[in-house]
């Protein structure tokens, strides 16, 4: 018997279902699927695997590729960024892209008590960018212009008025003008 839990491990009617080669020959669904932890279904083997350090069944897109792809012990997405390996890539990105340290990138989250410096909202599960100067990066020659941690809408909105004041100001002015239609 394998350690993996099949449909008759888990007393779910057994069912058919085509085999993976050609032909007209089906396998019985309890030697195909396993049950998922995750989303409490079956999932077909091929579709799960187990997590070597939690020991979960997850199913494929629960996992980074690169882990998906690698033979014998792997870690789920959940597992890895809890680990030390996650943690010192993260750290040597922030280091290279902004000149700053996880604990320094840390800081400044606390620092802001977890929240976006310009909306205020605490992020879903996403980390806060780090927003840069990329004039003053050019102008100075360092990568330390850090101006604050954005939500990625804020980001995105600095990054489409081309981090401009003026532009920002005009936004300010046009929601705060009157309304022009009116029924």
């Amino acid at each position: 018997m394998s350690s993996v839990p099949t449909l008759a491990d888990v007393g779910a009617p057994c069912l058919t279902v085509p085999a993976p080669t050609t032909g007209a020959r089906t396998k019985r669904h309890s030697e195909t699927a396993t049950a998922c932890t995750e989303g409490r279904h079956l999932v077909s083997s091929d579709e799960a695997r187990r997590c070597s350090t939690c020991n979960r069944l997850k199913k494929r897109h629960l996992w980074l590729a690169s882990e998906w792809k690698k033979k014998g012990k792997a870690e789920c997405k959940s597992c890895y960024k809890k680990s030390e390996a996650f943690q010192r890539n993260i750290d040597l990105k922030y280091r290279n892209q902004y000149g700053i340290t996880l604990d320094e990138y840390n800081q400044m989250l606390e620092e802001q008590e977890y929240r976006c410096a310009v909306c205020d909202k605490k992020p879903g599960r996403r980390r806060l960018a780090v927003d840069h100067d990329h004039k003053a990066e050019k102008r100075l020659g360092t990568r330390r212009s850090i101006r604050g941690l954005l939500c990625r809408d804020c980001n995105e909105y600095l990054g489409h008025i081309g981090d401009s004041a003026a532009a920002a100001h005009r936004m300010v002015q046009y929601l705060n003008a009157p309304l022009r239609f009116v029924q």
